[in-house]
């Protein structure tokens, strides 16, 4: 059961306490429990879907939030002169990855009123955002920042400059306080994943009435809003998603690339880089990891500083006892300093600390870190991670503040640090968890994982001694497993099922409760425009053209292909230096007069040959030595090129599989394939038929094509051939208007 029907379960058991009805308290039988379930599930604003139920109230707000995306699609709001872009992108303060330029770009073109940019951990989100805020207020717009946490609207504000607040200040601000969005204005959406649904709702509504552009920059693989959410996927599947996927947080390329594959949900590719680079280790139980844990921060700490290194771990209980013994080992080490007590808080000179609310008057926000400075009865000072002082009363402190030596996955989410120990079981290793765990150390992050089988739980039905005890490879496989477990939801009204009969209940009672028969939203946007099967199949190939896309994507291609430019210099630069070497064998040897002088008849031509030859010289040095450097960031361009070349021919194979969605496999007409092309060669006369998503065309018979080849006395024209890199671009160019189409609709 997912965390949105327990909560729904929560809340109808208390309101049926309320109104007389009885509650299933602590040991109810599993007959009052399933009388109560039954009592929920009957009320009239509840509705089943084909994972669980859900509100009538959730799936009204989630079908006004897609409107209020999807209707803007085409509004043109926020369209900028591209010579102004331009300049902008000249001037930025760092030069902007291929990437981020393009983002930049797309953002200022596209004039869609809601814009999804989906980021990777370490991608250069927030420096990304700077430059479309620079842009725009260039352009005269006032950009706006926005985040669902305080610490990331501080950081979007220190990092990226833009003035900002979380979603519920400015949802507060123009809901009761009577503010208005100026005009004109974009907002910069940032960590838009973690919002929930309700929220962005009223965000993107009150944002589609003043005209405003909204840029909502996400990570849906990173953990996402503990209360109803799941619409920064839906929205940017149906608008179209802008992606940066190019990570500069890890130094290390192949912890990159690994990171990469786990959030791809490939989860082996990390596990077997983390096993061959020795930062995977397995314990069998969890005191033996908590210890290992505290010993390797230790060294941690020492080396890049006690506010540069952190343990993570998934619950509070292993937080606080990672928290505890960290300080332990600290006050015996001489490190800690005067301490007090805040109620139930220890604190001494020198602890690590991390508060835990928002607080305007104190500037500080919930997930500000920092290190104790000065204690008084009264008051704790801090200097946080930015070098700011910050004095904090005694009853902040002691309702408010925490130890920071090891926090949760949600808690640093954001954060960036040189060294990370996490510490988990594989019942822990979610695929959103794990993934922002992970990604947190730009230097070195080391994985923990010990055996989860709970000898408390069972110690009434099962001897302690007769448990078994798992190896590393038990632990290894059921972690990897484990790794593939969404923590996300989708939305709810995607998980509705199709609309039945005019007299079911549930339409009836969607109808009374939401204005229309919600079922029939859900519906309407998920009409199939082909058979079931055909529709399965579609959507299994849009699935692995995404997923191998993302993958390749992941791949390090501007690199790659400056390496292979370089390569393919060296070699011409070789073969030049053999030829002006052979050329100046072949000149006439000097002779010697009678009087003993040089007599050289090629003395001009010899002069020439020879400075030719020490340039090319000089020109295969620096290539050589550009190639080095090359390859010591790549690891082994040999495998990534190998790599990337075969998912280019796996995912031409499924375009062309995917050109005709009533058809099974197509087999491949005889003769040569043009580079790039989506599908086969048509037979001659064939009918053709419109792509799904497209407008319908009428059908008609296409003439026989001329067969351009060599078995049929003709030479293929030089207009029918591209150039590799042009195919790639292509291919490129086709993903990307895919990514933007709507939908599939029946045809006509």
């Amino acid at each position: 059961m997912s965390d949105r029907a327990r909560e729904h379960v929560r809340r109808a058991f208390g309101v049926a306490g309320v109104r007389g009805r009885g509650r299933a308290g602590q040991g109810a039988s599993v007959a009052e429990v399933r009388r109560q379930a039954e009592r929920f599930l009957a009320r009239d604003d509840v509705l089943v879907t084909v994972q669980g139920f859900t509100t009538v109230e959730l799936v009204e707000c989630e079908r006004r939030l897609i409107d209020a995306a999807v209707g803007r699609a085409d509004e043109g709001v926020g369209v900028l002169d591209a010579d102004v872009v331009e300049r902008v992108i000249d001037t930025a303060e760092w030069p902007l990855t291929v990437e981020q330029a393009a983002v930049v770009r797309a953002v200022a073109a596209s004039g869609r009123g809601v814009e999804v940019v989906g980021a990777l951990a370490g991608t250069g989100k927030t420096y990304t955002a700077g430059v479309i805020r620079e842009l725009y207020e260039d352009a005269g717009y006032e950009v706006i920042g926005v985040a669902p946490t305080g610490r990331a609207a501080r950081e979007l504000a220190d990092e990226a400059g833009i003035p900002s607040r979380t979603l519920d200040r400015l949802l507060i601000d123009l809901d009761q306080l009577g503010d208005t969005l100026p005009q004109p204005c974009v907002i910069v959406f940032d960590e838009a994943g973690m919002a929930a649904t309700r929220t962005t709702a009223r965000l993107l509504e009150a944002a589609g009435r003043a005209g405003t552009k909204v840029v909502a920059i996400g990570d849906p693989g990173q953990l996402a809003s503990v209360q109803a959410g799941g619409w920064l996927q839906a929205v940017g599947r149906d608008v179209g998603a802008l992606r940066l996927t190019e990570v500069m947080r890890q130094r290390d390329p192949g912890e990159r690339r690994a990171l990469a594959g786990l959030h791809d949900r490939v989860p082996n590719r990390y596990l077997d880089w983390a096993a061959q680079t020795g930062r995977i280790d397995t314990f069998e139980n969890p005191a033996s990891a908590r210890e290992a844990a505290v010993a390797e921060w230790a060294r941690a700490a020492g080396e890049v500083g006690v506010e540069w290194a952190v343990m993570i771990a998934r619950d509070n209980d292993t937080r606080r006892a990672l928290n505890q013994a960290a300080r332990d080992l600290r006050r015996a080490q001489g490190l800690l300093g005067e301490q007090r007590s805040y109620g139930h808080r220890e604190l001494a000179v020198g602890d690590r600390v991390i508060c835990r609310r928002n607080d305007a008057p104190l500037d500080v926000d919930n997930g500000t870190r920092g290190t104790v400075r000065h204690l008084d009865e009264d008051r704790v000072v801090i200097e946080t991670d930015s070098h700011l002082i910050r004095e904090l009363p005694a009853n902040y402190v002691a309702e408010h503040v925490e130890h920071a030596y090891a926090l949760t996955g949600h808690g640093m989410q954001g954060a960036t640090v040189e060294a990370a120990i996490v510490v988990a079981s594989p019942r822990d290793l979610t695929a959103g968890w794990i993934y922002t765990a992970l990604s947190r150390a730009r230097d070195r992050t080391r994985l923990l994982i010990h055996d989860d089988q709970r000898v408390h739980d069972r110690a009434d039905v099962a001897p302690e001694q007769d448990r078994q005890v798992a190896g590393r490879d038990g632990l290894l496989a059921r972690a990897s497993r484990r790794m593939l477990e969404r923590d996300d939801e989708d939305l709810a009204i995607e998980h509705l099922p199709p609309a039945d009969r005019a007299d079911d209940r549930q339409l009836t009672l969607a109808h009374e409760h939401a204005g229309g028969p919600a079922q029939e939203h859900a519906a309407a946007r998920a009409e199939p425009a082909v058979p079931d099967a055909s529709v399965a199949r579609l959507r299994a190939l849009r699935e692995r053209i995404d997923t191998f896309d993302r993958q390749r994507d992941a791949l390090p291609r501007s690199e790659l292909h400056e390496f292979h430019r370089g390569h393919a210099r060296a070699i011409a630069l070789t073969q030049q230096r053999a030829e002006l070497t052979t050329a100046i064998e072949r000149l006439s040897s000097p002779t010697r007069s009678l009087l003993g002088r040089v007599r050289d008849p090629d003395l001009v031509e010899r002069v020439r040959l020879t400075s030719a030859l020490g340039g090319i010289d000089q020109a295969i040095e620096r290539t050589r030595e550009a190639e080095t450097a090359l390859r010591e960031r790549l690891g082994d361009p040999e495998q990534m090129r190998a790599e990337l070349d075969g998912l280019d021919r796996m995912l031409t194979q499924l375009e062309q599989e995917r050109s005709d969605p009533r058809r099974g496999h197509r087999p491949r007409t005889p003769g040569p394939q043009r580079m790039g092309t989506r599908a086969a060669r048509r037979p001659a006369g064939r009918l053709t038929r419109p792509r799904v998503g497209r407008r319908a065309a009428p059908c008609r018979a296409l003439p026989p094509r001329p067969r351009h080849h060599r078995h049929h006395g003709t030479a293929r024209p030089s207009t029918c051939r591209r150039a590799p890199s042009q195919a790639v671009a292509a291919r490129a160019r086709n993903r990307r208007a895919r990514r933007a189409r709507p939908p599939p609709r029946a045809h006509p």
